[in-house]
């Protein structure tokens, strides 16, 4: 049985961004696993709270509504832990069009969402 921990270490370009970081639980998850990891988050309250516990985290804040600051083809991996589902679906939309466009090709997007049909929807794409 392949776990989702094999699928995700074993991709090759290990830049990741964790959008909506939060106060970094997965972050941290992925610099223990070698990724070399962008926080994002639009609250700078959470991230200078993850900061602390972090020293080293690298950390951007943004709102994704806005876009995203990266290059096209820079990541491996990006990571949306319930910070995708706020928007109307036009919106969500051009959010995972920019997602797809800073993702190298092969690169890994995993999301979770709530839904209000179950209590998560995990993506793996």
């Amino acid at each position: 049985m392949i776990k989702y921990k094999d699928i995700i270490c074993n991709i090759n370009n290990k830049n990741a961004i964790d959008l909506g970081c939060g106060l970094g639980q997965d972050s941290i998850w992925l610099f223990e696993n070698g990724f070399n990891v962008t926080s994002c988050d639009f609250s700078k309250k959470a991230t200078n709270m993850f900061k602390e516990i972090y020293h080293n985290a690298n950390i951007m804040n943004f709102d994704i509504v806005d876009g995203l600051p990266f290059e096209p083809n820079s990541v491996g991996l990006v990571n949306a832990n319930l910070s995708l589902h706020y928007f109307d679906m036009e919106k969500t939309k051009e959010i995972f069009d920019e997602i797809y466009e800073v993702l190298e090709k092969g690169g890994l997007f995993i999301g979770r969402m709530n839904s209000d049909k179950n209590a998560y929807v995990t993506i793996i794409i």
